[in-house]
């Protein structure tokens, strides 16, 4: 992304979200620069792909797999305060990760918009609850056990607001 296809691309007349990727903590920089270049040109919605499970290490290192939910915690965190939306996308072999629950759960809060931009994740989950009949609704379960076994981390991300980052940034 630079200055000048930014300019050209934000002023195609495009019917829908442009959508880019941040697959890897380790763009974070690159994203961020890139978006904050991104929104001096355009004010449409911006959603990038979050690729969330991979097995770039060994799958059964449950290390790798708490440290893949803090990872699209943190991405997810950055788009928010660059004003763009994740979209979720998990590799099938998040099925066999001890935190599947949580991986469904950051899916079905970030790739609805409309709930995503209105609620963090804690309340999502209550939210997700609330609607729910059964006493044991699966996501509040699967937040809770996350938030048993790593406090640290439900401490760090899982009130975070939409909202309120992008009001934080747009009063710096």
């Amino acid at each position: 992304m630079t200055e000048e296809k930014a300019k050209l691309l934000s002023s195609c007349k495009y019917k829908g979200h442009y959508i880019f990727a941040f697959d890897n903590i380790d763009d974070k920089e690159i994203i961020i620069n890139k978006m904050d270049l991104w929104k001096k040109h355009c004010t449409k919605t911006t959603k990038l792909y979050t690729f969330c499970g991979f097995d770039r290490k060994d799958i059964w290192d449950l290390d790798f797999w708490k440290q893949d939910i803090i990872d699209t915690f943190e991405r997810i965190k950055i788009l928010m305060e660059c004003d763009c939306l994740p979209y979720i996308m998990r590799f099938n072999r998040y099925e066999e990760s001890p935190y599947r629950g949580m991986y469904i759960n950051l899916a079905a809060w970030c790739n609805q918009p409309n709930l995503f931009t209105k609620k963090s994740f804690r309340e999502w989950c209550v939210a997700d609850a609330e609607r729910r009949p059964s006493k044991t609704c699966a996501s509040l379960r699967y937040m809770l056990d996350f938030e048993k076994e790593f406090p640290d981390i439900a401490k760090k991300y899982f009130d975070l607001k939409y909202d309120d980052l992008n009001k934080y940034k747009k009063q710096i």
